[in-house]
């Protein structure tokens, strides 16, 4: 079950941002890697190895919010931003994670919690709609897993090199980040600020 282009609104610590614009928000996802310089002058590129039971790549998203687009929930998003993080956000988006299984692992690490476990969609949006799902390699069908906060697992072992596809909506911890305070008010009724929401490690 796929969630891409879906319009399912965002959760921020619980409120649901009905009523938001699209384009109210910005995702980035960002790769912690690396650079070699290799001995003919040319640089490649370098990712970390996974730890053990961990996905192959692991992103880490940042969500931009911005002020001319929220209306009235400008006021009740301020309220929860008054208190230190990590806040609890959801895009209700599915992400997709790959592993490598080793032949004698069944079970395997998430890196966020799952949204349809600690919070009710909005807009009435059935919950099967956010389930997880796994398959064995490409174009293959969801196969029977079972999930816990943070972790996954199979009842048999898959072979050695079979990759694994993922697929969950993850309920980010963020922190606000830095931002430029400047503000310029062209606009006599919108408030003009961005938001700048980071993710942190799950707590």
């Amino acid at each position: 079950m796929n969630t891409t282009g879906a319009s399912t609104p965002p959760t921020l610590d619980g409120l649901h941002l009905i009523g938001a614009s699209a384009d109210s928000w910005e995702v980035i996802e960002t790769e912690i890697v690396g650079t070699i310089r290799l001995a003919n002058g040319a640089t490649r590129e370098q990712r970390l190895a996974p730890l053990p039971g961990h996905p192959v790549i692991r992103r880490w998203y940042g969500v931009t919010l911005d002020y001319r687009h929220l209306g009235p929930l400008g006021e009740e998003i301020e309220a929860r931003l008054a208190f230190p993080g990590p806040h609890d956000l959801t895009l209700w988006k599915h992400i997709t994670l790959g592993y490598i299984a080793d032949g004698t692992r069944n079970e395997w690490l998430l890196p966020w919690r799952q949204a349809p476990d600690h919070l009710t969609p909005p807009a009435g949006a059935p919950v099967t709609r956010f389930a997880p799902t796994v398959r064995l390699g490409w174009g293959t069908t969801p196969i029977e897993a079972t999930f816990a906060p943070n972790r996954f697992h199979l009842d048999i072992a898959p072979p050695s090199g079979t990759r694994l596809i993922v697929q969950v909506v993850p309920l980010f911890q963020m922190v606000t980040a830095s931002e430029d305070h400047a503000r310029h008010y062209r606009d006599a009724i919108r408030e003009p600020r961005r938001i700048a929401l980071v993710e942190t490690e799950v707590l």
